[in-house]
């Protein structure tokens, strides 16, 4: 945050341990771009939850997202195939990633407004 080698105008790139929702990513990417001047098009993270209100949030923000792991393309088939986890358990977490609104609605969760 106060390394003086990050001026005003330089290109940065906001890294984080894994995205969900996107929102924390979209935050620093925000904070970059309107507090410290900086070129801010990318972020990136290990690990990708690939949620639907996630990719609509850094799409309306212009981020460009990288990651190594996506969890419903990658980790979650690979438990099903090696038996980490029973398939009827992983459909029901594809059910979230699907739709997490109505996901959360359904169950009496209180969900956070807006993207």
């Amino acid at each position: 945050r106060n390394n003086p080698h990050l001026l005003p105008g330089c290109q940065a790139l906001v890294i984080e341990e894994l995205v969900n929702f996107a929102e924390t990513t979209t935050n620093g990417v925000l904070y970059e771009r309107r507090e410290k001047k900086r070129r801010v098009d990318d972020a990136a993270t290990i690990l990708f939850y690939q949620n639907p209100m996630a990719i609509e949030r850094l799409r309306k923000y212009n981020i460009n997202l990288h990651w190594i792991i996506g969890l419903r393309d990658d980790l979650l088939p690979f438990a099903v195939k090696e038996g980490f986890f029973p398939e009827k358990l992983v459909n029901d977490y594809f059910d979230f990633l699907n739709n997490p609104k109505d996901w959360n609605l359904k169950r009496g969760f209180e969900f956070f407004k807006g993207v």
